[in-house]
C-alpha cells in the first residue's frame, strides 16, 4: 500500500499561507469573534511574533508548549517597547 507523502509541501511559514491566516484573522474580528490557531502551529516560537502581528487571539497548544510561548511572548512584547519611556 502506497501513502503520498504530503508533508513535504506543507509550509507554515510560506507568505500565501500568513495571507491566509490574515484574511482569516480580519475577517473573524469583523464579525466580532476570536480567532485562534491550535496545534504545533500554534506553539511554533519563529511564528509567535507573526501571530501577535496578524492579531491572533488565541494559541491553544500541549502544556509543555506554554511556558516557552509565554517567555517568547514577553520577549516579543519587551521588543517592542521602547524603555525610554518608561524612565520619563
Amino acid at each position: 500500500r502506497h501513502r503520498s507523502d504530503l508533508g513535504k509541501f506543507f509550509d507554515p511559514h510560506h507568505p500565501a499561507v500568513l495571507r491566509a491566516l490574515k484574511m482569516a484573522a480580519d475577517a473573524a474580528h469583523e464579525a466580532g469573534i476570536w480567532i485562534g490557531i491550535c496545534g504545533e502551529l500554534g506553539a511554533d516560537p519563529d511564528l509567535l511574533p507573526t501571530f501577535l502581528a496578524l492579531g491572533i487571539d488565541e494559541l491553544s497548544v500541549t502544556p509543555t508548549a506554554v511556558l516557552p510561548l509565554r517567555a517568547a511572548i514577553r520577549k516579543t512584547i519587551a521588543g517592542n517597547c521602547d524603555l525610554q519611556l518608561l524612565k520619563g
